[in-house]
């Protein structure tokens, strides 16, 4: 029993001699790479070689160079590392083992698609702007551009097999603008009707008269209307009241001017009007004044009131409109102009009115008036003849041809007779 004992304890310690003698010690010249692991075991020599490569993929970087900046990536965002292993078992041979530079596929395509979207320029679409004083301003549309991540990911691949370039040049690729091109807009944004009406006599340029004009060009300026969109022209001025900013001035009432909050917003509905016309819109609703105005020939005129008479007219072209409603008071007018796509199938449109008849006033009125002196005889209102007017458009072709003359509209301008006052 005791000789077994020593005899397996014997066989213990040659066991462990073994093992000692048997741990693996780099021979003579042996190299990992840079790192010289002669004389060293397994644990040195590995810890020897990390701390080297580690300190070198400090230094890695690559410069990606773009038509928008320069960006780095590093050797932590690409995912480099030396696989060493077989390299280590290399160098116990007597061979020089070769470290290979790999990169994580996985964390380099999120770092440069990162840097991808960091320089990322976006396109800029082509855009019509109203101005607000009477036309357009376009700009062109200008390409985006991003660099090619797949193109990138290509030449880093190969700067890390070969351990070349660090410096690499992004290919681009452009992004194209969405939306209408300058062209498309020019041509969706023309000037397709024009007309201009003046105050610049008494009373039509009385200063509240004028003020009204202004307030009321300035709400109906700039409006868009889409395709089959309607167009109300008491609803866009709303209420003329004090409380809404309007000025009293002279506006026709029963015949004769009368003061009136708003007085002179008709002139305003009658540009707006004739520009209609020409544009070859849809009228719903249209009322000539009780009286012709001095403004505008016989049959072009469109009053409004609030709560009254209105001018109504609907969007009846394929494109969006723009209603551009300037007053110019050095000129002492006002223009409307109507911007949109070009019509076919006329090249031009003109209007023309003439007076198809007259109409006599009936016998003047007396209307007794006891704030009149005695026998004092007043004219409250003149005797006026009243007006038959008809309205015609004409469209003509490219060369000028007439293609074909239609009736606008047939007016009738009531006669007024007199009215006297009188007391007696």
């Amino acid at each position: 029993m005791d000789r077994f004992i020593i005899a397996l304890i014997c066989a213990f310690i040659l066991l462990l001699s073994s093992c000692a003698v048997q741990e693996r010690v780099y021979p003579d010249g042996a190299r990992v790479g840079e790192v010289d692991v002669a004389g060293k075991n397994e644990a040195d020599a590995r810890k020897a070689v990390y701390e080297h490569y580690e300190n070198a993929l400090r230094d890695i970087s690559y410069t990606i160079h773009t038509s928008n900046g320069d960006r780095m990536l590093d050797a932590y965002a690409l995912g480099l590392g030396y696989e060493i292993s077989d390299a280590m078992n290399d160098a116990f041979s007597g061979k020089n083992g070769k470290l290979v530079l790999s990169m994580d596929e996985g964390k380099a395509k999120m770092s440069v698609d990162a840097l991808c979207s960091e320089m990322k320029t976006e396109p800029v679409s082509a855009s019509a702007e109203y101005d607000g004083a009477g036309g357009f301003i376009f700009t062109d549309g200008r390409d985006g551009e991003i660099p090619d991540a797949e193109d990138i990911m290509k030449k880093l691949e190969e700067a890390v097999k070969t351990g070349n370039a660090a410096e690499i040049d992004a290919k681009m690729l452009k992004i194209a603008p969405k939306g209408k091109t300058r062209a498309e807009l020019e041509a969706e944004n023309t000037l397709i009707a024009e007309y201009t009406t003046r105050f610049d006599r008494s009373p039509l340029n009385a200063e509240n008269r004028v003020g009204n004009i202004k307030k009321a060009a300035g709400l109906v300026n700039g409006t868009v209307l889409s395709p089959g969109e309607t167009f109300d022209t008491n609803a866009v001025l709303g209420d003329r009241n004090e409380e809404n900013g309007w000025f009293t001035a002279p506006g026709i009432v029963n015949g004769k001017y009368k003061q009136e909050y708003g007085g002179g917003v008709c002139q305003v509905s009658t540009t707006l009007y004739n520009a209609v016309l020409l544009a070859d819109l849809k009228v719903n609703e249209r009322t000539p004044h009780s009286i012709p105005v001095s403004y505008v020939d016989l049959g072009r005129d469109a009053t409004i009131s609030t709560g009254g008479p209105n001018l109504v007219f609907t969007n009846s072209s394929s494109c969006a409109l723009t209603i551009s409603a300037v007053v110019d008071e050095a000129d002492e007018s006002i223009t409307v102009r109507i911007f949109g796509k070009a019509p076919e199938g006329y090249a031009r449109v003109e209007i023309y009115s003439e007076q198809t008849g007259i109409i006599y006033p009936s016998d003047p009125e007396y209307v007794r008036d006891t704030s009149l002196r005695m026998g004092e005889y007043v004219t409250d209102r003149a005797a006026r003849n009243g007006k038959r007017a008809a309205t015609y458009r004409i469209f003509y072709d490219e060369n000028g041809n007439k293609i074909k003359t239609e009736t606008v509209s047939r007016d009738t301008y009531t006669a007024f007779n007199a009215v006297i006052l009188y007391n007696n």
